[in-house]
């Protein structure tokens, strides 16, 4: 019966270490962006949306990605206007290359930079 106690206790100091693991890779935050951290895709935006409890703006092109602007409201972006200023356009951007728990098959990606044509109406990149 030892024996057995002893294998329990190292299974579930095993299962601490690894719920540990995961609860810091959900809970890292996305840092200071440099453009060779990010993912490019362009697309015809089809549909602009905020949260008015998170606070972030999300965006939907032609492809079905769907991706945001954290804290977009607080940093000075209007659901109005920037949906007035991308929305059936072809807009290209850069979004964060970052795998977190709370997301694995990475469908809600972290936008870093949005621009329309040669003008950059979002940019969170550090050059």
């Amino acid at each position: 019966m030892f024996k057995s106690f002893k294998g329990l206790k190292y299974f579930f100091l095993s299962c601490v270490t690894v719920l540990g693991l995961l609860i810091i890779l959900a809970l890292r935050p996305i840092t200071t962006l440099q453009i060779d951290d990010c993912i490019m895709v362009s697309g015809v935006a089809t549909k602009v949306w905020a949260h008015q409890k998170s606070k972030d703006v999300n965006i939907r092109i032609g492809d079905g990605g769907h991706y945001y602007i954290n804290r977009g409201l607080e940093r000075g972006l209007s659901e109005a206007s920037f949906s007035n200023k991308i929305m059936g356009k072809e807009i290209v951007i850069h979004y964060a290359d970052h795998w977190t728990p709370l997301d694995p098959s990475g469908i809600v990606r972290h936008v870093a930079r949005v621009s329309y044509g040669e003008e950059i109406l979002y940019d969170e990149i550090v050059e």
